[in-house]
């Protein structure tokens, strides 16, 4: 009898302990699920800030976009946070598809002229990269700029 009441008692561990692995299962899966909300709900003002920054930027506000950005949480930069960082900073611009043969700065430094192989004149926004005014005067390449 006592064999009886050791293999009962040993089921019944057994069953219990295989309800604890379950209910332990469930609550990773409930905690997993908790931080994937946590994430997104500090994501999305994130994500506001970006289109915010961006707003900014095309209103010449580059101060203002500037420091959008760097309020940005650093795990949730991604390529477009990037992106524009290196767009407001000026490390970013759109060269004509053709090669370009001459640069002509403006005194000031604040714009410069680019001359394309395809003929097409091209004003930029120094600080930007902004692409201020596009020409194609003429057919064949530009030379020289002045």
């Amino acid at each position: 009898m006592n064999y009886v009441r050791a293999s009962e008692q040993e089921k019944n561990a057994t069953e219990k302990a295989e309800l604890a692995t379950r209910e332990a299962a469930r609550a990773d899966r409930e905690t997993g699920e908790t931080k994937k909300q946590l994430k997104e709900s500090r994501r999305l003002p994130d994500l506001s800030r970006l289109r915010e920054a961006h707003t900014a930027f095309d209103r010449n506000q580059i101060d203002l976009a500037q420091n959008i950005l760097d309020q940005i949480d650093s795990g949730n930069r991604c390529i477009v946070w990037r992106f524009l960082k290196r767009k407001f900073e000026g490390g970013l611009y759109s060269i004509p598809t053709a090669p370009v043969i001459c640069i002509a700065w403006h005194p000031d430094g604040s714009r410069f002229l680019a001359g394309g192989h395809d003929g097409t004149l091209i004003i930029w926004q120094t600080r930007t990269g902004r692409e201020l005014a596009r020409f194609k005067p003429h057919k064949e390449s530009v030379q020289s700029a002045e």
